[in-house]
């Protein structure tokens, strides 16, 4: 987080909240990234802070990270749906374990208020 985005984990409250594994296992090509083989477990983690990070707070890694920017749940969801070239399709198993994850955060945060 720190080297590639310049947030630091523990500053301002900050921490890493653990959400999930999935397996990975999926060939394929997009326009950005060529051919791809990806055969691995992906450990999700969330960035939580008490505060929005604000993407001009961003130091981003030039040789790492070209860009950020925020999407929606249903956004993201969309185009991985419709296979959109700007990204490495994830597996349905990581697509389901992260629809859980949010509908547990969103009833956990309507429950506090």
């Amino acid at each position: 987080m720190e080297e590639e985005l310049g947030l630091k984990i523990g500053e301002g409250g900050s921490r890493l909240e653990y959400a999930f594994s999935a397996k990975a296992l999926s060939r394929g090509h997009t326009k950005r990234h060529g051919a791809f083989v990806d055969n691995e477990i992906q450990d999700v983690y969330v960035f939580r802070r008490e505060r929005e990070v604000e993407l001009g707070e961003l130091v981003l890694q030039e040789e790492e990270v070209e860009g950020v920017q925020y999407w929606t749940w249903p956004e993201f969801r969309d185009a991985q749906r419709s296979g959109d070239a700007r990204f490495v399709l994830r597996s349905k198993e990581y697509m389901d374990l992260m629809e859980r994850y949010i509908e547990s955060w969103a009833g956990q945060a309507k429950s506090r208020g």
